[in-house]
């Protein structure tokens, strides 16, 4: 566990210290990790901020993508992975306890404590979105998990678990308490260079806050559609108003510092391509229907990693953006009989900002080659638009699932929709869930049975959201 949080904890420093070179920071560099009481916040946040990026660009990325077809696993244990066999209980076991539960959880609830006692409003509600956002994405691949008895230590070693239902309702308070510590004063001690994802300012901290209240909307709208999707247009009215507000992280080329996809590639060069002659993604057979632009920079050489124009070392990581608050927004519409041209201008305008990104970063070898991407794209972007009152739930889902390529939230999206329609890779059924760990399995008797292939392609075992 000490590995690990001081891991997190120098490479935040070194990713702070990019944003903030005039700035010393060495005396805090000697604070002892494993006393996180005695840890300020200026040095917990930003600790806290690359293990969400960490764990949403690693683990949950590469076996999500696999999961929905966005890449494929070629060579050595990431074959067994593309065909389901290899998804199983250790794979987990970092990211559950270490990254999870020992990491970011523990360290946001000690950042949010110690934020209350010193009246740092601004900290709290970064705390808690950070918190939010990682219980989201554990309980949509967990389902039930110790939530009421966690982090009780050695006084509860076998804590009960939680229905994720239950959850969810604990992160509807935590993002409700972070609009509400973002919308005021944020007392004495501000944020600032310490946070490396939006440089302290509170104001895009509550956009992103109502962002993923509409994710968490969104997710259960199957339950409760005319709630839930209610919900989702409550808060993307006062969420992200163009990419600039984008929540991201921003990696450096640093070697343990640059993103996680990039590491990847480095340390596992060749595990994952896009696809290949034998092993077709669909992700890359739509790209290729649809004649689009971005799939020469997606599908460029794993292993050519130092060159890859997407998964780069200094990659400015999405957690949720504007495009897939748009994405949202449109199904919203749609699924509660808004206006057609509203529902249009949302499809629109999510394709429009991914292609604004991909311009923005991508690293043309040539100004010219820019302009034909862009004017590619101009042509894609009219050859895709079905007009007015006429866009679809597959338009709007296709578009998302190309956006958002290699994000976590597509493997949502796919489960709760069935769009893209996929062919599993080995078997009869894709995975509707990941595995719990094997230390849970072995250690707390607690552990619901969920503990290989068998269970996780069980739709006795889905999670709770998960009716359809």
């Amino acid at each position: 566990m000490m590995k690990h949080k001081i891991t997190a904890l120098f490479l935040g420093l070194a990713l702070l210290l990019g944003f903030n070179s005039c700035e010393d920071y060495f005396g805090d560099i000697n604070v002892n990790p494993n006393v996180p009481t005695d840890v300020p916040p200026s040095v917990l946040l930003p600790s806290i901020e690359v293990g969400v990026a960490d764990l949403t660009g690693g683990d949950m990325s590469r076996f999500s993508a696999v999961l929905v077809s966005h890449v494929r696993g070629v060579a050595r244990q990431w074959s067994s992975i593309d065909n389901y066999s290899f998804i199983v209980p250790s794979n987990f076991d970092n990211a559950w306890r270490y990254n999870i539960y020992a990491g970011i959880l523990q360290d946001a609830r000690i950042l949010k404590q110690k934020a209350s006692e010193e009246g740092a409003a601004y900290y709290v509600g970064i705390a808690d979105v950070l918190m939010a956002y990682t219980w989201m994405m554990a309980t949509d691949v967990w389902n039930d998990m110790p939530f009421t008895e966690a982090f009780q230590g050695t006084d509860n070693l076998q804590p009960a678990f939680d229905s994720q239902e239950f959850i969810y309702g604990k992160i509807d308070e935590m993002l409700a308490e972070a609009i509400s510590s973002l919308s005021g004063d944020g007392g004495d001690l501000l944020p600032g260079g310490d946070d490396i994802i939006y440089g302290g300012d509170a104001a895009k901290w509550l956009k992103a806050a109502h962002a993923i209240a509409a994710r968490a909307a969104l997710h259960r709208a199957l339950r409760d559609p005319n709630k839930y999707y209610g919900d989702v247009l409550t808060h993307v009215a006062d969420g992200f108003t163009s990419g600039a507000d984008d929540m991201r992280l921003q990696y450096t080329s640093g070697p343990t510092s640059a993103a996680p996809w990039y590491r990847f590639n480095r340390d596992r060069t060749g595990d994952i391509q896009m696809f290949t002659d034998d092993k077709p993604s669909k992700l890359g057979d739509i790209m290729t229907a649809l004649n689009d632009p971005r799939l020469p920079i997606y599908s460029y050489d794993f292993e050519d990693f130092d060159n890859h124009p997407y998964f780069r070392a200094a990659r400015n990581y999405p957690l949720i953006t504007y495009y897939e608050q748009k994405f949202m927004e449109a199904e919203a519409l749609m699924m509660t009989g808004g206006d057609d041209a509203a529902i249009h201008d949302a499809f629109m305008e999510g394709v429009t900002s991914s292609f604004d990104y991909i311009s923005a970063t991508t690293p043309f070898a040539s100004d010219s080659l820019h302009m034909v991407f862009d004017s590619l794209s101009m042509d894609y972007m009219a050859a895709i638009d079905p007009g007015e009152g006429n866009v679809t739930m597959e338009d709007i889902m296709t578009q998302k699932y190309i956006a958002m390529y290699t994000e976590p939230e597509v493997y949502n999206d796919w489960r709760r929709t069935n769009i893209p329609e996929l062919t599993p890779n080995s078997g009869s059924t894709i995975p509707y869930r990941f595995p719990y760990p094997s230390s849970e399995l072995t250690l707390n008797l607690n552990t619901p049975p969920v503990d290989g292939l068998d269970a996780i392609t069980d739709p006795a075992n889905k999670v709770w959201w998960d009716i359809n």
